[in-house]
């Protein structure tokens, strides 16, 4: 069959391969050469045939979605991020036009899973030695349960879990393949190898509903092989006690991190209770909007009802679920379209298998429904397919490979797909061109105008305003602010927009306005220590009792505020509210203890408690924190800062080297090391920690600049908060008056 196969195919096939494996990590690159050889081709179709053209049903039904998401573009929220969906999902329907076409052909299709399966092989191959390699370092730092560092393991740059998704897609091409060329050994062997490194690099993931997910698919195929008596009962006892064997070695070898996957804490983001919590949260905003939705990829930006203070509060910018994700960003009518159209294809392959004849077209037809039914399973605990457009991609050709059935064509008229082929064309184009108005492009012009302008504010004295405002820098916050208030009303739950403009407003001497924007920030999310503290800032000379309550709620959000310049200045100016105010925020958190346990709330409490000097308690609490959930790194650095007032260096680097573990760019664990072997004469160790500390605390990035690539999918300058210097003002330093008097 292989050599059969005609030069042509063989090329196209790896060609279009590549094409696909490069799409995972940017499918929009090929938005002008798809779009460009799609339009070559509509119109050596058209003149081809004479009077009507032949269109698949395949076809039909993503022109139908293609169609919606237009739909949903001209509805959506906020169209800058929709559109850039829309373009993708433009590519992906050219390429699936294509690949219906070319996969009828038998001899393409066993090229194209031969050039899949040995690309899926090399990526696989290539990731395990990074996991052994970040595996080994979790195990040097003490940690044997690797379960609680999957947040530090990118498998070729992937999230562990869209990486499983990936995979469980490529998992079918080698099982086919293996059918295929079953009776060559050599290349039977090499096919065995490819689909053992797909489960190992599926199982390492540790994830719970990943390996539940790659279960399924095998549990499907036993099912789809027995019922249609497709092998040998013999033979599938036999392949089933081999995979439970290894299954079993695989256990043993990692039984720690198994078990530690299997029994996730409710804190944890992805548990049952977290997952709970955050489509809870969506309810109101899907109410909202119930027919068309808020927007392709909006949820970010305006998906999440963030209407009250909750101390544990995670953003993950995505949803931890397709079907949610579609019904918040498409509404009612897109989820279901969705669902119709991937519904038909999924009934198709049960009528193929069904009424089939050919044992291996069944057995063929069965592993492809398995893996799509395992990765629509997959997508109910972790969303990837509108994630990530080049895997959408993937999974949609799972869907249409071996559709004979729906194979089947429609008769257009030659002048109406001449009408469709020049309209797609033009609105190609169109989308291409069009550039919505970006909420982020004019904060970012805000911004470098308020850069332009630096004006020296003293944060101790801020009743007094700044007396240096000549007309050129009132001309220019003026026009700052007009930037700002164009971004607010582009995207009106941006909360950092609104704190920017307030300073703006204050700078400009209108404290009013000032205040109003301020307190729109806090409420458009409550969850962000600046807001409160600008808030307490521009509002403590006129009315100490509600700044201070303010500055209560920042240091509940984020305790080591405690040890920035800010928190300074206020103990100076006011030592005995401020001391008040941290046994206040301290008997808060003990008192949430008492009522339902959770591990944030205790390391937040632990930093209070050290505050306080209440050091033996705090080091006590540090220590629980960290048996119930090692992966935060701030309790192992203040374990560490403890043991070294004491004097315990062999401790403290034990606990500083964990902490960096888990946070490489933290300044203050390298500005630990740092001051230690300054202290200890090692003045080339002190040197480079002191100049990686120094890195570290310039690319320190503000909350909002470290999520824009999931609002705004566009980066923005590290330190977008005004004024210029806040951002530094709020950050903890390390504090070395307690054992360093160099």
């Amino acid at each position: 069959m292989w050599k059969q196969g005609l030069n042509i195919n063989k090329i196209t096939a790896a060609l279009l391969s590549l094409v696909l494996l490069t799409g995972l990590w940017n499918l929009s690159v090929f938005y002008i050469p798809v779009l460009l050889i799609t339009g070559i081709a509509g119109f050596i179709v058209i003149r081809n045939f004479p009077v009507t053209i032949p269109v698949s049903i395949v076809a039909l039904s993503f022109f139908l979605l293609l169609i919606y998401e237009t739909v949903n573009l001209q509805l959506s929220a906020y169209q800058a991020n929709s559109i850039l969906f829309l373009r993708d999902f433009m590519i992906i329907f050219c390429c699936i036009l294509f690949i219906d076409k070319l996969l009828k052909n038998r001899k393409y299709r066993t090229f194209f899973v031969v050039f899949i399966s040995l690309i899926a092989g090399l990526l696989a191959l290539l990731n395990i030695p990074l996991f052994f390699f970040k595996y080994y370092e979790s195990t040097i730092c003490g940690f044997n349960d690797f379960s609680q560092f999957r947040f530090l393991y990118r498998p070729m740059g992937f999230l562990s879990n869209e990486w499983i998704t990936i995979l469980l897609c490529f998992l079918p091409f080698p099982i086919i393949g293996l059918l295929l060329f079953w009776k060559k050994t050599p290349i039977r062997y090499g096919f065995l190898f490819i689909i053992g490194l797909l489960a190992f690099n599926i199982l390492v993931s540790f994830s719970r509903a990943g390996i539940l997910a790659f279960l399924l698919f095998i549990g499907l195929l036993n099912l789809f092989f027995c019922s249609n008596c497709l092998f040998s009962i013999r033979k599938l006892l036999l392949s089933n006690a081999v995979l439970i064997l290894l299954f079993a070695l695989f256990a043993v070898c990692f039984s720690g991190s198994i078990q530690s996957s299997i029994r996730q804490t409710n804190t944890h983001q992805r548990s049952t209770e977290g997952r709970l919590k955050q489509w809870e949260e969506v309810t109101n905003t899907i109410g909202r909007t119930p027919f068309f939705g808020i927007g392709s990829k909006n949820y970010a930006l305006l998906g999440r009802e963030s209407t009250r203070v909750d101390l544990e509060y995670s953003f993950t910018g995505r949803v931890n679920n397709t079907y949610i994700q579609l019904l918040i960003e498409k509404g009612w009518t897109g989820l279901l379209l969705w669902l119709c159209v991937i519904g038909i294809f999924v009934f198709h392959s049960f009528q193929r298998i069904r009424k089939g004849k050919n044992r291996l077209d069944k057995a063929i037809d069965s592993i492809v429904l398995s893996a799509i039914l395992a990765v629509l399973f997959r997508e109910i605990f972790f969303s990837s397919l509108l994630y990530n457009s080049g895997l959408l991609l993937f999974f949609f050709i799972l869907l249409i490979s071996n559709q004979k059935e729906i194979g089947k064509t429609i008769a257009i008229r030659k002048p109406v797909f001449l009408a469709l082929v020049v309209f797609f064309s033009f609105s190609s184009i169109y989308f291409y061109i069009k550039e919505p108005d970006s909420a982020l492009y004019y904060a970012t012009k805000g911004l470098e105008q308020e850069r332009s302008t630096p004006i020296p504010i003293s944060y101790n004295s801020l009743n007094e305003y700044p007396d240096s405002l000549t007309k050129t820098k009132r001309d220019t916050l003026e026009q700052a602010i007009q930037y700002y208030k164009k971004a607010c009303l582009l995207s009106l739950s941006d909360a950092l927009f609104q704190h920017n403009l307030g300073w703006l407003y204050w700078i400009n001497q209108q404290p009013d306005s000032a205040l109003y924007y301020l307190s729109k920030a806090v409420e458009s999310e409550p969850n962000v220590a600046l807001y409160y503290i600008s808030k307490g800032l521009i509002t403590e000379s006129k009315n100490p009792d509600e700044a201070f309550e303010n500055y209560k709620l920042a240091i509940l959000l984020s305790p080591d505020i405690i040890d920035s310049p800010f928190f300074k200045d206020l103990k100076e100016r006011n030592p005995v509210k401020t001391e008040e105010l941290l046994l206040d925020a301290s008997n808060e958190l003990l008192q949430i203890l008492s009522v339902c346990y959770t591990s944030v709330i205790e390391a937040k409490s632990g930093k209070i408690l050290l505050s306080l000097s209440e050091t033996e308690r705090a080091y006590e609490t540090f220590n629980h924190v960290t048996q119930i959930h090692p992966n935060l790194n701030r309790p192992w650095y203040y374990l560490g800062f403890i043991e070294q007032t004491k004097g315990n260096f062999d401790a403290m680097q034990v606990f500083y080297k964990k902490s960096l573990f888990l946070s490489p760019f933290d300044h203050l664990p390298l500005y630990a090391f740092a001051s230690y072997y300054k202290k200890a004469g090692e003045e080339q160790k002190a040197n480079s920690y002191y100049k990686s500390a120094g890195k570290a605390w310039k690319n320190k990035r503000s909350i909002h600049s470290s999520q824009c690539k999931r609002i705004y999918y566009s980066d923005t300058e590290k330190d977008d908060v005004i004024p210029q210097g806040l951002l530094d003002y709020i950050t903890p330093e390390f504090q070395t008056q307690t054992y360093d008097t160099n």
